[in-house]
């Protein structure tokens, strides 16, 4: 039969354990919002800011919900305009980059890493942001991106390596980029891709080769491009349901 002692450690001991067990609970969750907090104190200080909505219904959510894990739904990271989420969607977080937009365009290599944080991002717009290939480096993060606005960055190629793989993407824009032949080769795994804008870009007849591996590829812009007529209709005869947009 276990002494008064031995029951006393016992005591102590399960008492230990719940204690330690609730300190890595509470880190679980807590740090997660930490983060986030410090996160959003980064893109505010850089002329952002983050306004969040509750289940679409139009308005704001208490403050405290804007730093909910990225479980609980989906984020839309816009750097330009507020886009009020449909009634009824499903119940989801929603931060917008707003305000200031000069400013957190050319302040983007300050704020932009932050958007590690949100994982949850199923659109980014940082198109004139100052940022190029090394920025990009956060989109691996972003495991549930459909739409990327990349238009009037420094953008080369080597960036849109960081796409997360495998990748949601349906929509990307990388116009008025520096972006050539060589950089569509790094598209080839984005075999959900439905829409790709590449006007005022270096690409060539060369480069929709590298397109050729996009199945779901439904509507292509090239306008101000060094790409032929030729190198189009070898195009729509890969890819017969493409719209192809050339003006």
């Amino acid at each position: 039969m276990p002494t008064q002692r031995q029951k006393s450690r016992y005591a102590w001991s399960i008492a230990a354990g719940l204690l330690l067990s609730a300190v890595a609970l509470g880190l679980r969750f807590a740090l997660p919002i930490y983060w986030r907090m410090q996160a959003m104190d980064v893109i505010e200080r850089n002329g952002a800011g983050v306004v969040t909505d509750w289940q679409g219904f139009g308005h704001p959510c208490p403050a405290w919900q804007r730093f909910v894990p990225a479980r609980i739904g989906r984020a839309v990271v816009n750097a330009r305009h507020i886009e009020p989420a449909p009634i009824g969607t499903p119940l989801r977080v929603i931060h917008h980059f707003r305000d200031h937009a000069e400013r957190a365009r050319s302040h983007a290599p300050e704020w932009v890493p932050q958007v590690r944080f949100f994982p949850e991002t199923s659109s980014l717009n940082l198109a004139e942001a100052a940022i190029g290939d090394a920025e990009l480096a956060v989109l691996r993060h972003l495991d549930r991106l459909e739409t990327l606005n990349l238009s009037g960055t420094r953008l080369r190629g080597p960036g849109l390596g960081s796409l997360a793989r495998p990748s949601r993407l349906e929509t990307l824009d990388i116009s008025a980029t520096d972006v050539d032949d060589e950089a569509l080769a790094r598209l080839g795994s984005l075999t959900g891709l439905r829409r790709l804008v590449l006007d005022h870009t270096r690409v060539t007849d060369a480069g929709l080769k590298h397109l050729a591996r996009l199945p779901n590829l439904r509507e292509l812009s090239v306008s101000n491009t060094q790409i032929t007529a030729e190198g189009l209709e070898e195009m729509r005869r890969v890819n017969p349901r493409i719209e192809v947009s050339d003006d």
